[in-house]
């Protein structure tokens, strides 16, 4: 299950990070960690049962809202090199 939640973090925060850099790649980027965010809630749901996958969905929407503001300082970073 740790490796799971690692992995959800992973992605999430690249997703935000992603959302705010623009590039050619950009829309690709999205459509590879979009699938794998997908194959993670189905995996949620799967292996963990219905309760820990409702969790883990709510859970993803608050763990983005929370680090949406850092991504887009990091962009901000990141655009300045």
């Amino acid at each position: 299950m740790t490796y799971w939640i690692i992995c959800t973090v992973i992605v999430l925060s690249l997703l935000a990070l992603n959302g705010m850099l623009n590039g050619n790649w950009k829309y690709n980027i999205d459509a590879v960690l979009g699938i794998l965010l997908i194959c993670l809630v189905i995996s949620a749901f799967y292996f963990f049962g219905w309760k820990f996958g409702i969790g883990s969905l709510i859970g993803m929407f608050l763990f983005t809202s929370i680090i949406t503001p850092v991504m887009h300082q990091v962009a901000v970073m990141l655009k300045r090199i």
